[in-house]
Formats: structure tokens, C-alpha cells, sequence
């Protein structure tokens, strides 16, 4: 038997003072999802290594479900594993609960009545093939209705909490409260890379993640567009990770890019003009599909015409530089901005785009071609940039992208062609704007 003092039950001392940021929370909610609609009759969710029960205390009654579960849970598991103690005080009424949890004052009416269906429910969980344990205390219901002050939690749930523990981030957490969906994938992306260590690649094929996280009567293609979308939001929420998306299933990994603190930029070397191309571009398409036909006069015209027309834009370009020097030596002695609109450049940096590359756009000044450049690092070295020309199709002009490397530019260069174009035409102004307006890469590929 376990008694209240059993350490068992108790914080461990890391746990208890890890920053505000982490929420802990139990693997069985992170490995399975939980009701996303009302039910009135038991639920039930299996999986190879959890299983989830929910059943109504009284026949007829709604079970709880939907974003409001989801924080009721995470915060009770967490407050309970940071005191150490199976009760968690709720407050004086929803209002005070609401602004415990970070949400609005309209949210306090619809998180009562979830604590009303949590408390009168039934929940249960177990893992990796251990016992079935009730989650609440059975004396949490309060006695004649009405706001608990408290829940209990039952001991041998914290038990297993404490051994089950997985840390969350409750920013991202409370960010995707529109999208319970979202919330189990969050969930689920770091329980799983917790459990596989650092530096390891987590796979799940999609009839797995459908067992987790589909609902009842959904088929594969509903259920895959469902949940991709839902990773889309954790991707653009969540820094740490990387996605694949593709016909077998998802990956997920930590992100393999230079951590990058938006407070404190890393140093950056005066931009150059990204360089014009002179030769004709292979094109590198992003899908096997044949461009639609295009009309170029360069197709047209004889070699001594474009040789012509190189020639002045050699020379255009010297004369671009020559004006903008007195600005990149500034730059140089460290008397420019970092990581604004200089030189009619701009550096955008991973933690923006999800690329393990940066990205520079420039101004196009009249010309044609819209080219976008990328360096593996921060710095504008021209003996390691790449340039992609974006129209017709996305094409390598120079440089040495690999091909997978080079479908993941191409994926966010297609997200974000609007930021593109206004950019090289001089219509977007400020360097927050740009920031403000940057898509991280959609697609089957690491993003």
C-alpha cells in the first residue's frame, strides 16, 4: 500500500524548480489524443504503449473534451508534480482559474462547465502495459454541485506521473488552445523526442498517428490533412523542432540550425549586391511537372544580343556598388543596424524561415529576374552563396544546394513569394515588416 509520505509520490527537486516555461505533463495524455467533441456514453482510446478511458459518473451526463480538458489536465499534472502533493487548489472561482492559465475573462464560463464534466467523469489512464489508474481522487466531486475549491488527484496517478513526466512548453501550449488537435500534436512531437534522447529522429507512419489521434470514423485522407494542418500550427509555434511530412507518415527531430536569439543577433558582415547570373540556368524543378510555356526575348535573341545585355548589367551592377560602399564599410566598422534593409538587402535567419540556411532578398532595381540568395551561415560569403532565380519555376543559378536542401528553400521560396516580389519591386519599407510577414516552408521535407 502507498502511503501519503511514500516518496514516491513527491517532486523530484529538478522537477519542482524547472522554469515557469515547462509544463509537466503525463505521458499518456502526450501519447494519445483526447475527446476533440462532447460525448455521453465511455470512451475509450488504445494504443501500443497507453490506453485512455473517460466514462460519465452518471448515465447521460457529458464527458469533458476539447482545448479546456487539455489545460485542465496539463495544469493539475503540473501543479501537482512541482508541490508534490495530490491536491491542486483551483481558486476562488473559474475567473481566477482562467487567469492562472493565461486566458481571457470570457473564457472563465466554458472552463467552469469543463471542471463540472471533469470532476463527475471517470478518467483513467495507464502505460507501457501498467495498470489502469484513475486520475482523480473519487472525493474531488464536490458534495451538492457547485465550484471545487481543490481537486485530488489519486496517489498512484502522481506515482506514475512522477515516473511519466513529460515537460511541455506551456507558452506554445496556450498559443494552440484554439486547435485541441494541435495541442495533442504538440504533446505528442516532444513526449516522443523525450522519450528517443537527443539528436534521434522519431517516425511514426500514418495509420499509427490515426490510431493516436483520429477520430472515430475518419478515413486516412481526412484524418492526414487534419493532422498535417495541425502540425503546421505547432511547427510555426514551436522553434526546437523540424517536420517531415510525406506519403508514409511524419518525422520529427530536434532542430539541427544554429540556435539564434532574436534579442541578441549574431554579428553580420556588410552585405553585398547579390550577384547577377551570366550564364543560362539549368532549371531545377521542385515537382516533375512541365513549366507552362513562357515567352523570353533572350530566347530569340542572336549571341551577340546577350552578350550586350550582360554587359550592362556587369556594368549597372559595378556602378550599384560603387554608390552603396561609403555604406557597407560602415557596416564593416560595426556602425550599421543588424539584420535591416541595408544596402537594399535583407538577411532573414532561421529561427524566421525554419531553414537551416539564411535567406537574403534584395531590391531589384527594374530588373526581370527575381533572384533570392542563401548562405549556410550568417555571413554573406559569396564563395559559399547560392542563387535561386524564382521565375519561371524555382532554379538553381549557381551555388551548390543539395537536392533535398534545394526542395526546402524551393518550399519556402513558394510560401513566401508575395514577401518575395514586394521586397525585390521596393514596395515593403522596413526591415519589421519583412520579419512580421515570413512564412516557415508547408511541404514533404524537413521544414
Amino acid at each position: 500500500m502507498t502511503s501519503r509520505t511514500d516518496p514516491a509520490v513527491a517532486a523530484e527537486p529538478d522537477r519542482a524548480s524547472a522554469p515557469e516555461s515547462v509544463l509537466w505533463h503525463h505521458a499518456a495524455f502526450c501519447r494519445l489524443g483526447l475527446p476533440v467533441a462532447p460525448f455521453s456514453e465511455p470512451w475509450r482510446r488504445d494504443g501500443v504503449d497507453a490506453a485512455l478511458r473517460l466514462a460519465p459518473g452518471t448515465a447521460g451526463e457529458t464527458l469533458p473534451d476539447g482545448p479546456g480538458l487539455r489545460l485542465l489536465l496539463a495544469f493539475l499534472c503540473d501543479a501537482a508534480l512541482r508541490a508534490g502533493s495530490p491536491t491542486v487548489a483551483l481558486g476562488a472561482d473559474a475567473a481566477a482559474l482562467a487567469a492562472r492559465l493565461g486566458l481571457v475573462e470570457t473564457a472563465a464560463a466554458p472552463l467552469a462547465e469543463q471542471v463540472e464534466r471533469m470532476v463527475a467523469a471517470r478518467i483513467s489512464v495507464s502505460v507501457d502495459d501498467g495498470p489502469e489508474l484513475s486520475v482523480l481522487d473519487a472525493r474531488s466531486r464536490p458534495r451538492g454541485g457547485g465550484w471545487p475549491s481543490s481537486v485530488k488527484l489519486n496517489t498512484r496517478f502522481l506515482a506514475s506521473l512522477t515516473e511519466h513526466a513529460v515537460p511541455l512548453d506551456r507558452g506554445i501550449l496556450r498559443a494552440l488552445s484554439a486547435s485541441a488537435e494541435a495541442m495533442d500534436a504538440h504533446a505528442w512531437t516532444r513526449e516522443a523526442l523525450a522519450r528517443a534522447g537527443t539528436g534521434a529522429t522519431v517516425t511514426a507512419p500514418w495509420p499509427d498517428l490515426a490510431e493516436r489521434f483520429g477520430t472515430p470514423g475518419m478515413d486516412a485522407a481526412h484524418f492526414r490533412e487534419a493532422f498535417e494542418s495541425a502540425l503546421r500550427l505547432v511547427f510555426e509555434a514551436d522553434l526546437s523542432i523540424e517536420l517531415a511530412v510525406d506519403d508514409e507518415g511524419v518525422s520529427v527531430r530536434h532542430a539541427q540550425s544554429e540556435a539564434v536569439s532574436a534579442s541578441e543577433p549574431a554579428p553580420v558582415a556588410a552585405p553585398a549586391q547579390l550577384p547577377l547570373p551570366s550564364p543560362v540556368p539549368v532549371p531545377v524543378p521542385v515537382q516533375a511537372v512541365e513549366p507552362p510555356p513562357q515567352e523570353d526575348r533572350a530566347d530569340h535573341a542572336g549571341p551577340r544580343q546577350r552578350e550586350g545585355r550582360h554587359r550592362e548589367d556587369r556594368q549597372r551592377e559595378e556602378r550599384s556598388r560603387e554608390d552603396r560602399r561609403p555604406r557597407r564599410e560602415e557596416a564593416e566598422a560595426g556602425q550599421g543596424p543588424i539584420d535591416q534593409i541595408m544596402d537594399d538587402m535583407i538577411r532573414i535567419r532561421s529561427h524566421l524561415t525554419g531553414l537551416p540556411q539564411v535567406v537574403w532578398l534584395r531590391r531589384g532595381h527594374g530588373e526581370e529576374n527575381i533572384l533570392v540568395g542563401v548562405t549556410p551561415g550568417t555571413r554573406l560569403d559569396t564563395d559559399r552563396l547560392t542563387i535561386l532565380m524564382v521565375e519561371p519555376i524555382v532554379m538553381q543559378v549557381s551555388g551548390g544546394l543539395g537536392q533535398s536542401d534545394f526542395e526546402r528553400v524551393s518550399a519556402w521560396v513558394m510560401a513566401n513569394r508575395d514577401l518575395i516580389d514586394e521586397f525585390w519591386e521596393g514596395s515593403i519599407l522596413s526591415a519589421e515588416e519583412v520579419h512580421s510577414r515570413v512564412r516557415k516552408a508547408p511541404g514533404p521535407s524537413w521544414r
